[in-house]
């Protein structure tokens, strides 16, 4: 069987995601996964693994507590002719869920979307030929709780996810399940496989 490759999230870019997951908590948010492929030194071993850079998240998009999706397909467009120009390459996209919206996996509808997405890709300018498509999926749960604690966050490794606990306030933490999909489409059906993430933090 084809190994999965396993994605690497650089420290400041697992901010971005987290943070922009946040903000629009009880909305999904959705954006562009800038990447490449690498070599990584991972559990003492050189590993070959997806390494994520950078993101972009859609300012113009349409955000709903269980969906979301391009609001101006010009700006749309846009981006993606601007980040070809500065030679920032796509392998993907993410978004987020937030409880109880489907969290621990990717629903029919994502999986649509990120068809859908390749396919825009590969027929712009852009000219990516995207055969893959790598999704990283963002499940939040907010914790109320009338014991104070400090702000801060941390990060755990599960066995393929990873979670991200941060604390805004006294007495508010939000959970942040971190997954990742490759997704690939041989005769028209969807393949689904999730991959093992990393960050610096936890290798």
């Amino acid at each position: 069987m084809e190994r999965v490759i396993p994605v690497f999230i650089d420290s400041q870019c697992l901010r971005s995601l987290v943070t922009s997951a946040l903000e629009v908590y009880n909305r999904e948010t959705n954006g562009a996964l800038i990447g490449k492929l690498s070599v990584r030194k991972i559990r003492g071993k050189r590993r070959r693994v997806m390494s994520i850079k950078d993101i972009y998240v859609y300012q113009t998009d349409i955000r709903k507590p269980s969906e979301v999706y391009h609001g101006n397909i010009s700006a749309y467009k846009r981006v993606l002719n601007s980040l070809r120009s500065m030679k920032m390459n796509i392998v993907g996209g993410y978004h987020s869920h937030a409880f109880p919206y489907n969290c621990s996996r990717l629903s029919a509808d994502d999986i649509l979307f990120a068809e859908e997405e390749m396919e825009a890709i590969n027929k712009s300018r852009y000219h990516a030929n995207l055969s893959r498509w790598l999704e990283i999926l963002l499940s939040l749960r907010k914790w109320e709780s009338k014991k104070k604690h400090r702000t801060g966050w941390e990060i755990k490794k599960l066995s393929k996810k990873l979670r991200v606990i941060v604390a805004t306030s006294e007495r508010i933490k939000y959970d942040v399940f971190v997954s990742a999909y490759w997704i690939t489409f041989m005769d028209g059906k969807p393949r689904v496989r999730e991959a093992r993430v990393f960050t610096p933090w936890v290798v």
